[in-house]
């Protein structure tokens, strides 16, 4: 079966409105001016949408935006970035991490799976995963733990006394001990 792309993707664009052009006149080459608007409207569209959206459903889309309310970014790497948002349902605050591509939405599922595993305090409960596979991101949803990251607080002292150096290090070994008891 042959399909002409662009004509069902203008189609489908402007179905809500009841906007289209019939083969006939097109092939008529009809030149009033409505219908070179429309055209134009079309041509625009076109250009405008990918044509990813037919083969992909509405229900495999995710629009952060009508859930959550975006408060600050906390951080970003190579393949990620961390933001903290807002739950407009219940008023809780989480972060998300984000990623793009098929390649790191894989990583982010493995990292939800071990999130998952974990019960401990200083691993962060992970509350939900979005994936977005029309635009190929993916969302993870964790616990906001405030405070410093361990570098972050290691710069801003710089000279600990041999007392905190001992209870860091403690609370580094009971999470690799957690860690491990998990086969991770």
């Amino acid at each position: 079966m042959n399909i002409d792309l662009p004509k069902l993707a203008t189609r489908a664009c402007f179905s809500d409105k009841n906007i289209m052009i019939s083969d006939e006149e097109e092939k008529k080459g009809a030149q009033s001016a409505t219908c070179l608007q429309v055209r134009r409207k079309i041509k625009k569209k076109q250009l405008s949408l990918p044509l990813t959206h037919l083969l992909v459903g509405l229900n495999e889309t995710y629009d952060m935006s009508k859930e959550y309310e975006m408060k600050e970014v906390l951080g970003f790497g190579t393949y990620s970035q961390v933001k903290l948002v807002k739950n407009l349902a219940s008023g809780q605050e989480v972060a998300v991490k984000i990623v793009s591509g098929s390649t790191s939405s894989e990583m982010l599922k493995n990292e939800r799976d071990i999130l998952k595993l974990l019960d401990h305090d200083c691993f962060p409960k992970v509350t939900d995963f979005k994936e977005d596979k029309l635009w190929k991101k993916a969302y993870l949803f964790m616990e906001y733990i405030k405070g410093d990251t361990l570098d972050a607080y290691l710069d801003k002292n710089p000279n600990l006394d041999e007392c905190t150096v001992k209870d860091l290090l403690c609370q580094l070994s009971r999470m690799i001990q957690h860690l491990h008891e998990n086969q991770i």
